[in-house]
């Protein structure tokens, strides 16, 4: 019979990656979430707080990085949500709104750093599960200029 010495340490990584940083107050993990180019725009931070978000509560989303390129005016930035864990009986609702990136920061954006903060973006419908991955992107009428994912853990 073998014994696997690697599954206690699960756990600890487990609750190190999704607590952690939010208990540090530094910003959340996360990835690009397009595979078929690289961004233009840079991302270098999230910050999600409160993390966990509390539903009804006052939560923010707060994006910082930098881009070599102006972000046309009419960019859009738009949310969704997929469940953490596929296969669950409850599935996040489609998220129909976008906002108009000049709406929400500094235009012209770029070329230089940015910051934009998305601010009580979500409904219990459409994070039904304690964690989701939450995807923010920037558009123009031609493609996607950023994508980023994060876990969003709802306590």
């Amino acid at each position: 019979m073998v014994i696997s010495h690697a599954q206690p340490l699960l756990l600890p990584l487990l609750v190190s990656y999704f607590f952690l940083p939010a208990a540090l107050g530094v910003s959340q993990p996360f990835v690009s979430c397009n595979r078929t180019h690289k961004d233009r725009v840079n991302v270098r931070t999230v910050d999600i707080t409160p993390h966990p978000i509390k539903l009804g509560v006052k939560s923010d989303i707060t994006i910082r990085g930098d881009t070599a390129i102006t972000i046309p005016e009419g960019a859009t930035v738009e949310p969704s949500v997929e469940a953490a864990f596929p296969g669950f009986n409850k599935r996040p609702a489609p998220i129909n709104r976008t906002y108009n990136l000049c709406d929400i920061a500094k235009c012209p954006v770029g070329p230089d750093s940015f910051m934009y903060t998305l601010s009580n973006l979500f409904t219990e419908e459409e994070l039904p599960l304690n964690i989701n991955i939450v995807h923010i992107s920037i558009k123009d009428k031609k493609d996607t200029m950023m994508c980023v994912a994060v876990y969003l853990i709802v306590g």
